[in-house]
């Protein structure tokens, strides 16, 4: 019973993208069949993992929904989405006729293993980098504010919505993994010149008070909701003050954006 238990846990955290925890639950439960001497028990284990894993692979899609009311897009991008979806959120957001601010809402890694799967190494290349690339120049045309709330563990192209962003609130649970992704060049047009030295000389993780010390987010929270509800605050107030900045020129139009997307977009960018 207690491995039956292990086993259903452990596929919901596959299910949940969370590597990490579904492979202890698993590993534990396949202990227990052959400590009892089951071993189509440890197999049916190890199988259902497998299958739970291939379904939140597959199930990973970029999303946006429309509040034509207050002109507000909501865009959910989570790590690993497909380059289709990213294509089809695009494209409803070129067809919008309301929309007049993005909320993003980022979704990294659980940073706990997600690429550690045996028989499944992380993405590498450039067709990653190349669909977010395009996916920034897309966000050009449109020349929209962009709010994000930022989550889990932000790494690889990942970081260029984060860039992009006129306003970032992340969750405090928030891993970035340096050095910071994307053209160095364009960095300190990005982030400042100090700020993009300590990032680009930095390496593995750094959490989310660091980033708040160097201007990479502008304010953090506790917990997801919380997080993404000061972000759906923040675009309201946006979308309420036509005089603001960001309104007449969003980030997504800076020219070291321009530069950075058309680097990833050409294939000049990988991921390692």
């Amino acid at each position: 019973g207690e491995a039956a238990a292990l086993t259903t846990v452990g596929a919901a955290f596959a299910l949940l993208r969370n590597a990490g925890e579904a492979k202890k639950a698993i590993h534990a439960a396949v202990d227990i069949f052959r400590r009892l001497g089951i071993q189509v028990g440890s197999q049916f284990a190890t199988a259902v993992l497998q299958t739970a894993t291939a379904a939140a692979k597959q199930s990973v899609e970029a999303t946006v929904e429309f509040d034509e009311v207050s002109g507000l897009a909501t865009v959910r991008i989570m790590d690993g989405v497909s380059r289709s979806s990213l294509e089809a959120v695009i494209k409803a957001l070129q067809e919008s006729k309301t929309a007049k601010c993005i909320l993003l809402h980022l979704e990294g890694s659980s940073g706990q293993g997600d690429a550690e799967e045996e028989g499944e190494p992380e993405q590498t290349g450039t067709d990653v980098p190349r669909s977010y690339g395009v996916f920034l120049m897309g966000l050009r045309m449109i020349a929209l504010p962009m709010i994000s709330s930022i989550c889990g563990k932000i790494s690889g192209p990942m970081w260029s919505l984060v860039l992009a962003s006129d306003y970032r609130v992340a969750a405090t649970s928030t891993v970035f993994m340096c050095p910071i992704w994307g053209k160095p060049e364009c960095m300190g047009a990005l982030v400042g010149h100090n700020s993009a030295t300590q990032l680009c000389m930095a390496n593995g993780p750094r959490d989310s008070l660091v980033m708040l010390e160097n201007g990479i987010v502008q304010q953090l929270q506790r917990g997801l909701e919380e997080t993404r509800k000061v972000a759906l605050e923040t675009a309201k107030r946006v979308l309420s003050t036509p005089a603001m900045a960001c309104r007449k020129q969003p980030m997504v139009l800076n020219q070291a954006i321009a530069e950075y997307a058309l680097s990833a977009a050409n294939g000049k960018l990988v991921v390692v």
